[in-house]
This record gives structure tokens, C-alpha cells and sequence, in this order.
């Protein structure tokens, strides 16, 4: 999670409003949205594809700071798929936000993990950012499920990335959480997220942005994310990475990543949830040499 991170506050309008009513509908928001609301969270709307368009060009004519999102697509490049839009072309309207995923989109269209997995990669392959839904049903909720099944969608939805990327990333946190910032450094060289050629990171550097995101991962006790105040903290430590901006460059995938990891954090917190993440996270570590 990134200092400068912001909440990213999104309408999805679903299949509502032609296209005078969507030019009508982001007018009427432009004035309901004030200076302030902007300098807090990102904001962006998600129109029927009808509306694209309309919507694109009142926001860039009247200089509207909200970004234009999509509620689908297709994870082909190109094809015979009659009714399906493209990456390719949601980026030529200046979409910069996709939807994948939705509850409605698994529940009444069959989309399983591996197609939103498939959408998710489209949409990064064209210069745009997905936005991945996941959430558990009211009978899996009932039933004790909802940690497994939003960790399986999300396991998911992150299938396919690079395996070099993945592995990278698996001994990043590995080097973090035993404190061994050496091998930090070079983990996430390998990963592309540090250039190379530039000095060395200090070691103090990481250790306070390790001792900050660590906390729900301390022990086996349930973390009370309602209470959680790490946003706070990483907000009061956003003047430190100034330092070090031309030493970090992420790659695609890890931007991807670390969207959703802020996402699912603002998600849990907003939700109240109490859960122990350190019992999965030794789980998944195990059978890897190294693990703490």
C-alpha cells in the first residue's frame, strides 16, 4: 500500500440511463462534488457501454476530475464474439478503471475465477487498472465460508501472473518478515520494483515500512481491522518516499497487486472485520525454504 494511496470511491450504474440521462447524471454530480471531496478519495464512474462516449466527453469538455470506468469486458483481444467490447477499445475512450468480476457477472453470467483472471490480465495488458470483486454468498457467509471463498477468488484472480513475478514477490515477504533487508533489496530487484543501478535503500527505510504493514500478520489473535489505523500511519510517512522515488519503479503486475491489497484493506475496515491472516500466511509460506 503505497503512501499517496487514496480511496477510490466507485459508481457502477449498471444496466440504467441512456445516454442523455448519463450526460444529465455526471453534470448533476460534477456540482454535488466538491474541491474537498477530490482532495480525499478518487472517484470514478462506470456507465453502460452505451454511454461511454457521452459520459467521456462532457468529462474531458468540462474539465470534471472523475475518471471513466467500465462495468465489463472481454478478455479477447479481438474476435467473432457478438456483444463483447474489448480492452483495446474500452482504452481508446480514456476508460482508465474496469470492472471484473461483479457478483452479478459470476452469479448470473457463470464467470469463474479463470475468466475474471483472464479480463483482469486484458485490462492491465492495456495500459488500464481493474478493479476485482470478490465477496462470498449470504449461504457461505451463514455457513462459516466467507474467509475461504473471498481467498480462493482472490487467489484467482491473481492466477497466471508471471511465475518469476510470483516467486519474487513469495521471498520479498519472506526477507521482510525476518527482517533480513539485504535480501529485501535484492528480492525486489529481482521482482523490477528497485532499479538496479541506483544506490542502495537504507535499511531503516524498510524497516519502518515492514514494522507499519506487519501488524495484522503479528501473531495468531484476530486483528481488529475496524480499529485498524495503518492508512494513518502510512499517510504520516508519504514525505519519505520522495527520497527514494527514483530508486523504485514497479512493474505492471506488482501494481496490481498492491491496488488490490490497499483495496481489500479499506474493504476490511469498512466492514469491521476481525480475522487472524498470520496461521493462512505461515500456511502459504511452509514449503518454502526460508519461511519464518
Amino acid at each position: 500500500m503505497s503512501g499517496d494511496r487514496k480511496p477510490l470511491i466507485s459508481g457502477n450504474w449498471k444496466m440504467n440511463h441512456n445516454h442523455f440521462e448519463a450526460i444529465q447524471t455526471v453534470q448533476k454530480l460534477a456540482y454535488a462534488i466538491e474541491k474537498d471531496d477530490y482532495e480525499a478519495c478518487d472517484v470514478s464512474v462506470h456507465p453502460p457501454f452505451t454511454d461511454l462516449r457521452s459520459v467521456q466527453t462532457v468529462l474531458q469538455a468540462d474539465n470534471i476530475p472523475v475518471s471513466l470506468g467500465a462495468q465489463n469486458v472481454h478478455q479477447a483481444e479481438k474476435g467473432a464474439f457478438t456483444g463483447e467490447v474489448s480492452a483495446g477499445m474500452l482504452d481508446k475512450l480514456d476508460v482508465k478503471y474496469v470492472i471484473v468480476g461483479h457478483s452479478e457477472r459470476r452469479g448470473l453470467f457463470g464467470e469463474t475465477d479463470e475468466v475474471v483472471n483472464a479480463k483482469a490480465t486484458s485490462v492491465l495488458q492495456a495500459g488500464m487498472t481493474p478493479i476485482v470483486c470478490v465477496g462470498e454468498t449470504l449461504e457461505e457467509r451463514s455457513e462459516g465460508r466467507a474467509q475461504a471463498r473471498v481467498t480462493e477468488q482472490l487467489a484467482g484472480s491473481l492466477a497466471g501472473l508471471k511465475p518469476e513475478i510470483v516467486e519474487a514477490y513469495r521471498k520479498a515477504l519472506i526477507a521482510a518478515l525476518n527482517e533480513d533487508y539485504e535480501a529485501l533489496d535484492r528480492h525486489l530487484i529481482d521482482l523490477g520494483a528497485r532499479v538496479e543501478d541506483q544506490p542502495a535503500v537504507d535499511e531503516a527505510y524498510y524497516a519502518m515500512w515492514r514494522d507499519i504493514l506487519i501488524v495484522p500478520f503479528l501473531d495468531d489473535q484476530p486483528y481488529d481491522f475496524g480499529e485498524a489505523d495503518i492508512h494513518k500511519r502510512v499517510a504520516a510517512k508519504t514525505s519519505t518516499v520522495f527520497q527514494y522515488l527514483n530508486r523504485f519503479q514497479p512493474p505492471v503486475e506488482s501494481l496490481f497487486i498492491d491496488r488490490m491489497i490497499a483495496g481489500h484493506y479499506w474493504m476490511l475496515k469498512r466492514l469491521g472485520v476481525q480475522a487472524a491472516f498470520r496461521p493462512d500466511l505461515e500456511r502459504y509460506l511452509s514449503d518454502h525454504a526460508g519461511s519464518p
